[in-house]
């Protein structure tokens, strides 16, 4: 009888849920978040947080159409991995041809008490259930979205430059696995795109968003690729690229609006002081760095005076409105240092 696994091919991307053993250890830079319980698909083991920032939650097993992985006994491809799970000690009766899915469908996932059904196919968010990652998680969205807006109020993004192709150039440094890409995708094309209701007189041809981190998440379980593929499908008229970037030794690009999230930058002789200098330097519009702790914040608005650059601190007005949350659960995102950068003096 065929064997039920979860072998994958080299060519696939690994699920959501699944950390390869080969990138254990390796140092994160600007992780946030907590490790929480997750419960791993059918056929797959736990998985094992590292360090600090989720990897993407994942699928329940109750997929409606479309779920992956299948059973070998459907196919298997002709070179697999045992990242997922260890190899049959006996022969194991496959189909040797390339996997095959439904051109449209939808799986349900249970995320955040709640469930989430995605659609794929023409018209659909997601093009195959290949494309699939989970949303951004409620303890996320919620400050993530207060600080925007409160951007918007305190007319932070007014005046931003274009580049000389008229796109306003985004950054999201030392981003891991950038779980609230999704919202400040729309929240960027509502903005400042006219086809969505912003930037009227068309100051902008589109948005470009860099995202980078010194560690490859797309190896990781990051989605990186499915994120930069939905971006584009989600809203023409934003882009997405992610890139590992060593920002300790390579010089971040030129950009117009940065947003940091979380550099862990209170330990001492860390390499953060320079990354932070060199991502203020790189900035041609605003730079917000996002701390939790107040101890952060000090940090981040040191290096910006000993940069030359004046700063604002900011505290998100999420918490204004809400008592932090108790013992040793971060209050996301407390926390806004806010320049007009030094990249264009």
């Amino acid at each position: 009888a065929a064997q039920q696994c979860g072998h994958l091919p080299m060519v696939a991307a690994l699920p959501a849920n699944v950390l390869p053993s080969s990138t254990a250890g390796v140092p994160v830079q600007g992780t946030y978040g907590v490790p929480r319980n997750m419960v791993a698909a059918a056929g797959f083991p736990q998985p094992h947080p590292l360090s600090a920032h989720l990897a993407q939650a994942p699928f329940a097993s109750n997929a409606v159409v479309g779920t992956y992985p299948a059973p070998c006994s459907t196919y298997q491809a002709s070179q697999t991995t045992n990242v997922v799970c260890p190899a049959p000690t006996q022969p194991v009766s496959c189909i040797n041809t390339s996997p095959t899915f439904p051109t449209n469908g939808s799986a349900t996932m249970h995320f955040d008490g709640e469930q989430v059904t995605m659609k794929f196919g023409p018209g659909e968010e997601f093009d195959s259930p290949m494309d699939f990652f989970s949303p951004c998680p409620k303890e996320w969205r919620g400050p993530y979205e207060a600080m925007l807006q409160h951007l918007v109020a305190t007319g932070w993004l007014e005046g931003l430059p274009a580049d000389a192709n008229g796109l306003l150039r985004v950054a999201m440094p030392f981003c891991g696995s950038n779980q609230e890409l999704p919202v400040l995708a729309e929240f960027l094309a509502q903005q400042f795109l006219p086809e969505s209701g912003g930037a009227p007189g068309g100051a902008y041809t589109g948005v470009h968003i860099l995202g980078s981190d010194v560690v490859n998440w797309d190896i990781k379980g990051g989605c990186w690729r499915q994120k930069e593929k939905w971006t584009s499908r989600r809203f023409p008229g934003v882009q997405v690229q992610y890139r590992q970037l060593d920002l300790g030794r390579e010089q971040h690009p030129d950009t117009a609006l940065v947003f940091g999230i979380h550099p862990e930058c209170t330990a001492p002789s860390s390499p953060w002081p320079q990354i932070l200098e060199n991502v203020l330097r790189s900035t041609r519009g605003v730079c917000l760095i996002a701390t939790f702790k107040e101890a952060e914040m000090e940090v981040v608005r040191d290096v910006f005076h000993r940069a030359g650059a004046s700063c604002e601190v900011h505290q998100n007005p999420y918490w204004k409105e809400r008592p932090l949350p108790p013992g040793t659960i971060p209050p996301y995102l407390q926390y806004l240092v806010l320049s007009r950068g030094i990249g264009a003096q």
